[in-house]
This record gives structure tokens, sequence and C-alpha cells, in this order.
């Protein structure tokens, strides 16, 4: 009886102990949890929680694409070396992953492989061979068993894996172990969550400040563009319809009508002229300019001689120095088109 006694004992205080442990490993994963930068360290956060509470010396932790292939990986308890080959590893087929989460093989929402079902094998490109020795016995972890606890999306389907193996214990796990390790794969995932969509939001906000500053841009454009159509204008209402509405009536009192055929004519194209009418205006003389509007609206040189009270050798002599200066001398190009394609 006092055996018995002492076994009891004995028992009960290495559960206590137990709870104490797990207890300060999940207060201690909670609080390191709350301080991870990136999705990465979360993970390696919760795999080690699992090994402080002493339950499995090697877990790995990872997040698939919707291709399977690893996107997110963290550990404990493994080489660098092992990981590479790990992360380039092709994912099961998925007749084995359907194989993989059988019914039979359910703990909770999760699924402990025993070796002799014969199922994982070291063929698997991500297979990770377990390099301690194990002792034999009823209910011990052997060579080849494998437990994963899925991590499931918003939208409860597979998003990555829990997977670890080499129990501290020796033992092949037990409900409240497996209980144990998918709290800890929640809390990762909902922190892993929060993470992603804070970082959605740093990518939404730089997106929309990348936005502003090209709205911005284009703004400045357009106010540029206006101040560049204003000085156009400017120039054009200084240089064609000032001089033009100057002249519009004789000292008689008549009407002018070569100064009135500019104006109507060449009203409209003001607001429109290109950019190099402006600068073809600014390379001539006021005379110049003003005998290129009356060739533009059509006056000869008879007519701009006798409106200008000028010599028709005076007028073809500005119509020379007019060819020179906009480059079309000897070119065999009409100056009346030239100047009215401009």
């Amino acid at each position: 009886g006092q055996a018995a006694s002492v076994l009891i004992i004995t028992r009960d205080t290495t559960i206590q102990k137990q709870v104490e442990i797990r207890s300060q490993a999940r207060l201690e994963f909670l609080q390191r949890l709350r301080q991870a930068k990136d999705v990465d360290e979360c993970l390696s956060i919760g795999c080690r929680a699992i090994y402080k509470a002493q339950l499995f010396k090697r877990a790995v932790l990872t997040l698939h694409n919707e291709n399977r292939a690893i996107i997110n990986l963290g550990q404990v308890g493994l080489e660098e070396e092992v990981l590479t080959k790990a992360r380039k590893g092709s994912a099961p087929d998925l007749g084995l992953a359907k194989k993989i989460t059988q019914d039979q093989f359910r703990i909770g929402r999760s699924y402990f492989i025993p070796a002799e079902s014969g199922i994982m094998t070291k063929s698997i490109e991500r297979y990770v061979p377990q390099t301690e020795s194990l002792a034999p016995g009823p209910g011990k972890w052997q060579f080849g068993d494998e437990l994963f606890v899925p991590i499931v999306s918003n939208d409860n389907s597979y998003e990555g894996w829990l997977s670890v193996d080499t129990p501290i214990d020796g033992m092949r796990p037990t409900a409240d172990i497996v209980s144990f390790l998918e709290e800890v794969v929640d809390i990762t995932s909902k922190q892993v969550h929060e993470l992603q969509s804070i970082g959605r939001l740093r990518m939404e906000s730089k997106a929309l400040e990348d936005t502003n500053v090209a709205l911005r841009e284009v703004l400045r454009h357009i106010d540029e563009d206006k101040m560049e159509i204003r000085q156009k204008i400017g120039n054009n209402v200084s240089q064609i319809l000032i001089p033009a509405f100057l002249k519009l009536i004789r000292k008689d009192g008549t009407l002018n009508t070569t100064y009135y055929n500019i104006l109507k004519d060449g009203l409209p194209e003001l607001v429109t002229a290109s950019g190099a009418a402006v600068l073809m205006y600014s390379k001539l003389s006021p005379r110049e300019r003003e005998i290129c509007n009356m060739i533009k609206s059509g006056s000869t040189s008879k007519e701009i001689a006798d409106t200008l009270n000028i010599s028709p050798a005076t007028v073809q002599k500005h119509r020379e120095l007019i060819r020179r200066k906009l480059g079309i001398v000897n070119k065999g190009i009409n100056l009346s088109i030239h100047l009215k394609g401009l």
C-alpha cells in the first residue's frame, strides 16, 4: 500500500511539474510573440515554446502559398543544412497528403502518422529524418513517426503545418500534448494573420502615398502647362492682337480691312497657337510680325505695301528676312503656307 501511495504521489508530483513547466512556457511564448517583428519570427517563437514546454526537441512551423511552396518557416532543433534541403524540396503530392489526413490518424484536428503505416518515407523531398536513437517499448515514439498540426486559414483551408519529432519523454503523443500543440499553433496563427494584415495595410498606405505623389506631380505639370498657355496667349495678344487692333481704324475714321482680316482670321488662332508659333514670333521684329500676320490673312505684297505706306521692294526685303529667320531660304517653301502651318 505504501509503495502504491508513493507511486501515486510521485506521479502527481510529475504531472504538477509538467503543468508548471507548460504554463511557464506558455507565458513566455505569449510575451515574446507580442514583440515579434515578422512572420518567420512568430513561427520560430511558437516552435521554441514547444521545446520550452519539454515536449519535443525538434519542431518546424511552415506557411505555404497556393502552390504549396514554403514561404515562411520557423524552427527549433534543426541544422541549417537540413532546413535548406527541406525548403528546396517539392511538396508531397496530393495523394500522399490525402493519406496523411485520413481520419484513422486524427487526434483532435491533428494527425499522428505511426511508422508502421509505411506512409512517410525518405523518398519525400521534405522528409527530415530523426537523428537520435529511441528506446523501444509499448507506446514509445518510433523512427518514422510523424505528428502534424495544420495551420488553418480564415477560409478553413490549410495554409501551413507544424511538424514535431523526438519527444523529450520518448513517448507517442497523448491528447493533452496534442491539445497544447494546437493551442500554440492557433495563437501563433492569429499573430501571423495580424502581422500580415499590418503588412498589407502598410503596402496599401505606401501605394496610396505613391499615388498622391504622382497626382501632385501631375497637378504641378498641369499648373506649369496653364502658366505656359497663359504666357503663349499673352505673347500672342501683345505681338499680334494689340498691334492689329491699334491700326484697325484709319485716321480718317474708316475701317482698315487688312487689319480687320488679320483680327478676324487670326483671333481664333491666338488661343491655340503652338509653341513653334510663339518661338517663331520671338525671332521677328515688330514690323516683320506685322507683315507675317498680313501674309497669313491673304494680303498681297502690294496690299501690304499700301497698308504700311512702304514700297513693294521693302515688303520683298522683309519677306526675305522673314524666310532667313525661319530657316526656309531657297527651300521652295511657300511662305504663306508655312506661316499658316505653325
